[in-house]
């Protein structure tokens, strides 16, 4: 089967030295997994935690995100919008979404998980998704490719989903439980999502459905409810069915400085830019 390659990733090309530093630091959180007694640190997901929806903070940064969305579909109207995609949030977003995450308390398993409190968080944005309907003639373009499964490389990252808002069946993550324990490295079959044909990746995300059903957890949430779950999991949106919804969330990423570290090698980003989370969250 013929796929294409990201020739450049940092764990594809970086250092002997570079990637023993990575490998060292998953190791160290794995293996600490299995002397902590919590979801995700055992099954690479957390238990969904509610929130109070009636809670000012919930409430307004519902409201602030609804505005941004619309915002930026109004601007994007010439676009050829994909269907899922991201977009930064202001500050009053983001404020009233820390907030939020602080009361439900995934803030302390995610430092338990990770095992230390020298912790980056990262790329607070809001994340649209809408399902669509395979049967149409669609372009392999307009589909987001974190619908096909896939890891995202980085090492241990954790990302925290708070739902906003959902309309009609709305959207679910599904997520192979345990997965996360695999070393970060990357494997030509995490790059099949970029193949340029739509059939062969839903022939071979079907494989891997069949092959791993027992050990996969849906996670489908409402308004109110917010979940993390390790993303060197290997993981995918459910976005390719006949099902018609869409869910709005915000998204937060926490990982430890030195997968921070890789997270801007690959994304050609700072973290020192996001230190203000740190504190913000914490």
């Amino acid at each position: 089967m013929v796929v294409n390659i990201v020739s450049d990733h940092p764990l594809k090309i970086g250092s002997s030295q570079w990637r023993k530093l990575v490998l060292e630091e998953h190791l160290r959180i794995t293996s600490r997994a299995v002397r902590v007694n919590s979801s995700l640190s055992n099954l690479g997901h957390s238990a969904i935690a509610d929130i109070d929806t009636c809670h000012e903070n919930f409430a307004e940064a519902k409201l602030l995100a609804c505005d941004e969305l619309a915002r930026h579909l109004s601007n994007s109207e010439s676009e050829d919008l994909k269907n899922a995609f991201s977009f930064p949030l202001a500050i009053k977003s983001y404020n009233s979404l820390v907030a939020t995450i602080k009361a439900s308390g995934l803030v302390g398993d995610v430092i338990q998980a990770l095992g230390t409190d020298d912790i980056i968080f990262h790329s607070p944005c809001g994340l649209y998704a809408r399902t669509i309907d395979p049967s149409n003639e669609i372009k392999k373009s307009k589909i987001d490719g974190s619908g096909f499964w896939h890891r995202d490389s980085i090492g241990n990252a954790i990302k925290i989903f708070v739902c906003l808002d959902v309309t009609g069946n709305g959207v679910k993550t599904e997520l192979i439980t345990g997965s996360q324990t695999m070393d970060p490295f990357v494997r030509n079959w995490e790059m099949l999502r970029s193949h340029d044909c739509l059939d062969v990746i839903n022939k071979f995300d079907d494989r891997i459905y069949s092959h791993y059903k027992p050990k996969i957890t849906s996670i489908s949430l409402k308004p109110g409810q917010c979940v993390a779950f390790n993303t060197n999991a290997v993981h995918r949106g459910i976005y390719l069915t006949h099902e018609n919804g869409a869910r709005l969330t915000y998204q937060i990423t926490a990982t430890t400085v030195t997968n921070a570290k890789l997270f801007d090698l690959f994304h050609q980003t700072s973290h020192f830019s996001n230190s203000r989370m740190i504190t913000a969250l914490t």
